[in-house]
């Protein structure tokens, strides 16, 4: 039946692209504690001068 593959393949793609945005989220987290941690480091270094 060409609708339950249908049914079935949006269900998969949904998946996917939650799975996806939950990487993105992950990532850009990431990164964005990387960029404090590196202020947070130079300005202590900057104060040490």
């Amino acid at each position: 039946n060409m609708n339950d593959f249908y049914v079935m393949n949006n269900e998969k793609n949904k998946k996917a692209r939650e799975i996806k945005q939950d990487l993105e989220l992950a990532y850009y987290r990431k990164l964005y504690d990387l960029k404090v941690k590196n202020v947070k480091k130079y300005s202590k270094n900057r104060e040490g001068v």
